[in-house]
């Protein structure tokens, strides 16, 4: 609970930082990892979400961002109300988001395919050269698989197990390690809830060609 009443939720490997004086000349907010944030409405004070490059404000809505260090892209998404992104600091160039739509953000310039960009272009196969420094915009998206980490569910839907390891090492703790990089490819749809990594790792396994082997950390 943040001091002008907002909420905000904070998926694994996630921190926020903000000044004392947030909410009296200022309501903005750094975020590194990921973050669901359910804003109270303040039309004479605006609030900010500063990820990597990208500024997002809002009045009074709900909204999720994913900005890991450690990833290519920058993610927002729309559950309600209306957000704008800004791509500088000078804010010139803004981008406004409806409900049910997702921005996506490239840190560099990345060959991805359409699966991969998750809905920005659909009915496309082709690998697309995503452009660094370009907002892409997914529309009509269901968010309920962007934002069910803040109930601490996973939905999968015909993820690669190369992110889907990503995920579960922040949900987990743990290291993946893989021994082919054929393994990566492999694609997998479901919802996880309350499980233990040895159930998730046991359905995978029961899911496609796939061993595994679980080691005490040598650190």
């Amino acid at each position: 609970m943040l001091p002008d009443g907002s909420t905000v939720w904070l998926n694994a490997g996630s921190r926020i930082k903000y000044r004392n004086d947030f909410n009296k000349n200022n309501r903005e907010i750094q975020l590194s990892g990921e973050g669901y944030f359910k804003v109270t409405r303040n039309a004479d004070l605006p609030f900010r979400v500063i990820a990597g490059d990208l500024s997002i404000m809002a009045i009074g809505t709900e909204f999720n961002v994913k900005s890991y260090d450690d990833e290519d892209i920058i993610e927002t998404t729309l559950v309600e109300g209306k957000i704008a992104i800004h791509q500088d600091q000078k804010q010139k160039k803004s981008i406004y988001l409806e409900p049910h739509q997702k921005a996506i953000y490239m840190k560099y310039d990345k060959n991805l395919t359409v699966t991969d960009m998750r809905l920005v272009v659909e009915n496309k196969h082709e690998e697309l050269k995503l452009k660094k420094g370009i907002i892409y915009i997914a529309e009509k998206i269901d968010p309920e698989p962007t934002v069910a980490w803040k109930e601490n569910r996973l939905i999968i839907k015909g993820e690669e197990l190369n992110s889907l390891a990503i995920k579960l090492e922040r949900k987990y703790d743990v290291k993946f390690v893989f021994g082919s990089e054929s393994l990566k490819q492999f694609r997998f749809t479901g919802t996880l809830e309350n499980e233990t990594l040895t159930q998730v790792l046991d359905v995978i396994k029961l899911s496609a060609p796939i061993e595994y082997k679980l080691q005490e950390s040598r650190l």
